[in-house]
């Protein structure tokens, strides 16, 4: 409801019957406070987690690139003793989006062959 609708409702139920009026529960003023204070306590609505921030994208990429051994969870206790908290599933998503294949794709130089 905007403030216009607000308004209305305040002026109808103003011209309410006596014994209506007499017989309601809340007054004209606080229903525009109820309104008010709704929209003074609402808050946006905030979907998903929040970004994963650039400086720890590059640093996972960086990490991955250079240690073709290391996997998701490798990397995640790498990055903690860094100071950056991710979870192996952050750290997979990101590879994925940064098209770094699994640890098992990237180790050539080491084989059993």
């Amino acid at each position: 409801m905007g403030w216009a609708d607000r308004a209305v409702l305040a002026a109808l139920m103003r011209r309410l019957s006596d014994w209506l009026r007499e017989h309601r529960l809340v007054t004209p003023g606080t229903v525009l406070r109820w309104h008010l204070v709704a929209r003074k306590w609402t808050y946006p609505s905030r979907t998903g987690r929040p970004p994963v921030d650039d400086v720890v994208v590059a640093l996972i990429g960086r990490m991955a690139r250079e240690n073709t051994a290391w996997g998701y969870h490798r990397i995640q206790g790498e990055l903690l003793k860094l100071g950056h908290r991710a979870a192996a599933s952050t750290v997979r998503r990101v590879l994925e989006r940064l098209r770094v294949p699994p640890a098992s794709g990237r180790d050539t130089a080491m084989s059993w062959r």
